[in-house]
């Protein structure tokens, strides 16, 4: 005695013979393939012989479906259109794809896709071969900061030493082969120091404060900086200028906030916090009562508050 699912299968397969002889669309054979698990194979053979477009794939795997089947238009972009907008499509809509599209994009590689490979996707493997692929590609700057950027231990550091050949850098250049890559600090400094800007030399006296170099590195940021960012790292970091860091600080008017950062993170300082917060509370009481200051006070209040005070009882 037959079940109900043979008998089904059954009708299926005669129901098919019968479609394949009527020549179905796309979209119809697309739907068989969404919806019925048992003729998709079929289908979807079916539909390859309709020789869809880059087009008709994508808009495939924006429609309502499971992982499953959204692996079948994104294999097919996978063999027959990848590149860089593709491969943004796949890891989008099939992530399960990742990596297969990533390999096929290196084993046929362009610069573009390889940059968005090395910015996308965490797989370390897959990252070392896609810098490799890249450094013969004759990359730009750009490039090869992408490479360092995505954290690759063997092409990232060529990709360093290939920047560092150039005998100017840019400042992101400068800061990325830092970040990554501090043991380049003293090439960096000895060669860069004089046209580097003001966060590389942020970035090099927080590798090691105490060493020389370090040293001189906060000094000349310290004689540049008129930011009261930089020159509060330089507070908290580098002991041995904090006295000339604190004297240019106090220099500039330094808003509440600001003081209050100091005292909070640099202790050694609060007992001069203190009497500048102490000041400052006086000139706001003595004020007077415009629209601004009661601004001010209003937002200083709702700061101070964890209670919802946008919200009425």
């Amino acid at each position: 005695m037959q079940s109900i699912q043979d008998t089904t299968e059954q009708e299926m397969d005669t129901m098919w013979a019968e479609l394949v002889t009527k020549n179905p669309t796309q979209e119809q054979l697309w739907q068989l393939v969404r919806l019925v698990p048992y003729l998709r194979e079929r289908a979807w053979k079916e539909f390859l012989k309709k020789n869809p477009t880059r087009e008709d794939l994508k808009q495939m795997m924006e429609d309502y479906c499971n992982d499953h089947v959204r692996s079948y238009p994104g294999r097919r972009i996978i063999e027959c259109f990848m590149d860089r907008n593709a491969l943004e499509i796949v890891i989008k809509k099939a992530p399960e794809l990742t990596s297969e599209a990533a390999l096929m994009v290196i084993a046929n590689p362009q610069n573009d896709s390889l940059v968005f490979i090395l910015q996308r996707i965490q797989d370390k493997t897959i990252l070392e071969k896609a810098g490799q692929a890249l450094l013969k590609l004759y990359p730009t700057q750009i490039e090869l900061i992408a490479i360092i950027n995505s954290g690759t231990p063997e092409s990232g550091k060529r990709a360093a030493q290939m920047l560092m050949a150039n005998e100017s850098l840019t400042d992101q250049s400068i800061s990325s082969i830092l970040h990554i890559f501090p043991e380049f600090a003293v090439q960096i400094w000895n060669k860069y120091r004089l046209t580097m800007g003001n966060y590389p030399l942020e970035v090099i006296f927080k590798i090691k404060p105490a060493l020389p170099f370090c040293v001189e590195a906060a000094r000349m940021l310290l004689g540049r900086s008129t930011r009261f960012s930089e020159l509060f790292e330089l507070l908290k970091h580098v002991p041995e200028l904090r006295e000339e860091t604190w004297k240019k600080l106090v220099s500039m008017e330094l808003p509440e906030n600001w003081l209050k950062a100091i005292e909070r993170d640099v202790p050694e300082l609060a007992s001069r916090v203190k009497p500048l917060l102490d000041g400052l509370e006086e000139k706001r009481k003595s004020a007077p009562r415009t629209a601004d200051v009661i601004c001010d006070e209003i937002r200083v209040l709702r700061m101070k508050t964890k209670k919802d005070l946008t919200k009425f009882d």
